[in-house]
């Protein structure tokens, strides 16, 4: 049977998913993996629930249990990550045009380890990011206040 689009954002997400989880070596309570794409801007990054807080990806050593080996988060764990991030967000561009489909600004992925779940949300929200890409902050400010709504989640 020949493939959907729906096939092909599965397959695209998961992958998202999968490497969110991987960067952490599956030692995390959620992960939660962002893309921003809009027009020729990308941004891609990680946050993590480990030990029951939110935590960037950057510091998910704070909560290691006495005894536990630390997570590599080296340099090149990181390049991995947004190569195989970037592989994914294109493959969904692909698809979308494939098949003739309004191409996504914001992916938010959850994935849920007790439950092996995963959640998305697409957005198609066009936002003005002027023309210095130094002063394109909207799409980080979009991560951060995606981490903060799931700090609240907890409280």
């Amino acid at each position: 049977m020949a493939k959907v689009f729906e096939d092909y954002l599965s397959e695209a997400l998961i992958d998202m998913a999968t490497i969110g989880m991987e960067y952490a070596d599956y030692r995390v309570e959620k992960a939660f993996v962002y893309c921003f794409r809009q027009d020729y801007f990308v941004n891609m990054d990680c946050f993590y629930q480990r030990g029951g807080k939110i935590l960037f990806k950057n510091q998910l050593n704070d909560e290691l249990l006495p005894g536990e080996k630390p997570i590599e988060t080296s340099q090149g764990k990181d390049n991995l990550l947004d190569k195989v991030l970037d592989v994914a967000l294109s493959d969904i561009v692909g698809a979308c045009r494939m098949f003739n489909r309004e191409i996504p600004t914001v992916i938010k992925v959850t994935y849920n380890a007790a439950t092996s779940k995963m959640q998305t949300r697409l957005g198609y929200e066009r936002y003005d990011l002027g023309d210095d890409l130094r002063e394109m902050t909207k799409p980080r400010e979009l991560f951060l206040e995606w981490m903060e709504e799931e700090r609240r989640k907890m409280s």
